[in-house]
């Protein structure tokens, strides 16, 4: 109840409605795009945490969870960017509430890559 009373609080009731429409309908283009950035944000947020300043990922593929990604062979949580980075949490709460693996999954993991190789 009160994680309800929470939740209303940061999201709109319109944006609600729109998220649990495209969750029983699937997203469009415009959600695609705002997915692909939170996970190239992310990625680089992450990578970037192991000191790999001016090295470009060669792949970086999508897992079966929603929050975990892998850049080059390695493994990276988004689970463990801290709550109170609040562009981090916000992009992911983009890939929460947006993504859903069945599917966007390859359309998703193809635009992420084509983004790595142009603006990493």
């Amino acid at each position: 109840m009160l994680l309800e009373k929470i939740f209303h609080l940061l999201v709109s009731e319109e944006k609600l409605e729109r998220v649990i429409y495209k969750i029983n309908n699937g997203g469009d283009m415009e959600d695609i795009n705002t997915i692909v950035n939170a996970y190239f944000r992310l990625a680089k947020k992450m990578y970037r945490k192991d000191l790999h300043f001016f090295r470009k990922p060669k792949t970086v593929e999508l897992t079966d969870s929603s929050m975990v990604i892998r850049i080059d062979g390695e493994t990276y949580d988004f689970g463990f960017i801290p709550h109170n980075d609040l562009r981090g949490t916000g992009w992911k709460m983009d890939i929460e509430v947006l993504y859903s693996a069945d599917q966007m999954r390859g359309i998703v993991q193809e635009r992420l890559s084509e983004k790595v190789a142009r603006e990493w």
